[in-house]
C-alpha cells in the first residue's frame, strides 16, 4: 500500500497557498491604488522657444477634473491664478507674462489630460536665464515644480 497525504491535509495546504497568493496580490494592488488621488498635477516637461518663451507641460494624473477656466493677469507679477490652478514663478527673475493657450475654450483639465503653460518673459535681454515655476491646484494638490532654461 502506498502512503501519501490525506485529502484533508491536501485541502488545507491548497487553502493556505491560495490565501498566501491572495495576500500578496492585495499588498501589490494596495500599493498601486494607494498612489492614485482624485486630483493631482505634475510638470511633465519643459522647453524654451524663441529664446524667451518658457513652455511647461502640465498633466493631471488624478481622476477628477481641475478647473482652469480662466487665467487671470491680476495679482503679483510673479503669480497667476487660472481657475483652481495657481502658478508662481520662484526664481529671482522679472515679471511673468504668462497664459495657458486656449483656456477660454478649455474649462477643465481632465484626468490624464495635458496642457501647456507659457511664459513669454522668461529671459532678460541678452542673458541666459533659468525660470522656475510652482503649480498648485487647490489645497493638498501639488505642488509640481518645473525649471526651464532659456537663452536670451
Amino acid at each position: 500500500m502506498k502512503k501519501g497525504i490525506t485529502p484533508i491535509i491536501a485541502v488545507i495546504i491548497l487553502l493556505l497557498i491560495t490565501v498566501a497568493l491572495a495576500g500578496m496580490a492585495w499588498a501589490f494592488l494596495q500599493g498601486y491604488f494607494g498612489t492614485l488621488t482624485t486630483k493631482n498635477i505634475i510638470a511633465a516637461g519643459g522647453y524654451c522657444t524663441a529664446g524667451t518663451q518658457a513652455n511647461v507641460i502640465i498633466k493631471n494624473t488624478g481622476t477628477d477634473k481641475i478647473n482652469i477656466s480662466y487665467c487671470a493677469d491680476a495679482g503679483p507679477a510673479n503669480s497667476r491664478s487660472c481657475g483652481d490652478l495657481t502658478i508662481a514663478r520662484t526664481d529671482t527673475g522679472g515679471i511673468m507674462d504668462s497664459n495657458i493657450p486656449g483656456t477660454s475654450g478649455l474649462q477643465f483639465l481632465a484626468g490624464g489630460q495635458t496642457v501647456i503653460f507659457t511664459d513669454t518673459a522668461c529671459t532678460a535681454a541678452g542673458s541666459p536665464k533659468s525660470c522656475t515655476y510652482i503649480f498648485t491646484a487647490g489645497s493638498g494638490i501639488g505642488p509640481a515644480t518645473a525649471s526651464v532654461d532659456c537663452q536670451g
